[in-house]
């Protein structure tokens, strides 16, 4: 699949032929939902938007997902099995007479299986295969990690055998902890780390993961837009580093 993002809605398409040409109308658009917090977000904001930010592709465990951040904070995930389904799918014949009354005929939307808000303009996005979690970056200066449940009833090591996320996760179904732990918490339930960078940090464009020589999650690794690097420590008590790698000075970020 060939994946695109146009405004607030994802564009799917599927290369053909051996130089795997792009027809000229994607097989399925997907029409991202809202929040309420989303919402609210865009009422009181008119520069604010429902438009996607930054969209990647990657595992979580075995199952592979697009992963999508916008600018009024929403934060969503689908599974790309039901997209790739839906995308074969034409959509319904309509009635040979249509009426004036009668609704366009448009493909089944796959739903979101993860769909979240970090309260402002989200940009940064990582994925821990091995570990389940999603990261968020945004203009709040913090990143805001993700766990999801590896067990329903009693606690899981991380390492151990564990099936898919569920397959659907309900808004505001991740209760934060902050500050981060100093040891790995239960993975029996879903919920969220708030990391923020404190008062040298700045918006962060660009995340990404570190692990440990297990393959377990250990650290996300943030760029600032004042060209700091940070390593903040998901669990374990080592809490954040910076590493400023662009010249000091009170003008240098406008020069």
């Amino acid at each position: 699949m060939y994946i695109v993002a146009y405004g607030s809605k994802i564009h799917i398409y599927k290369p053909t032929g051996p130089q795997q040409l792009l027809t000229t109308n994607p097989l399925l658009i997907l029409d991202l939902p809202s929040t309420p917090q989303a919402d609210r977000i865009r009422a009181s904001d008119p520069y604010s938007t429902h438009s996607i930010n930054h969209l990647i592709v990657g595992n979580l465990g075995t199952a592979e997902i697009i992963l999508c951040a916008c600018a009024d904070g929403d934060v969503l995930a689908y599974y790309t099995t039901p997209i790739h389904r839906a995308s074969l799918t034409p959509p319904p014949t309509p009635p040979s007479t249509p009426s004036s009354s009668t609704p366009p005929v448009t493909a089944r939307q796959p739903t979101p299986f993860f769909h979240e808000s970090v309260g402002i303009s989200a940009w940064g996005l990582a994925i821990h295969s091995h570990s389940r979690l999603v990261a968020v970056s945004s203009n709040a200066h913090e990143v805001q990690v993700f766990a999801f449940a590896l067990s329903s009833s009693i606690p899981t090591p991380i390492s151990a055998p564990v099936p898919s996320p569920p397959s659907y996760h309900p808004p505001s179904t991740f209760p934060p902890i902050s500050p981060p732990p100093s040891s790995l918490p239960s993975r029996c339930t879903d919920f969220r780390l708030r990391i923020p960078l404190g008062a040298r940090g700045d918006n962060i464009p660009s995340i990404a993961f570190t692990s440990t020589p297990e393959g377990e999650a250990e650290n996300v690794v943030a760029s600032d837009i004042r060209g700091a690097l940070w390593f903040l420590s998901l669990w374990g008590g080592r809490g954040k580093t910076r590493v400023p790698t662009a010249p000091g000075g009170v003008n240098w970020r406008r020069e």
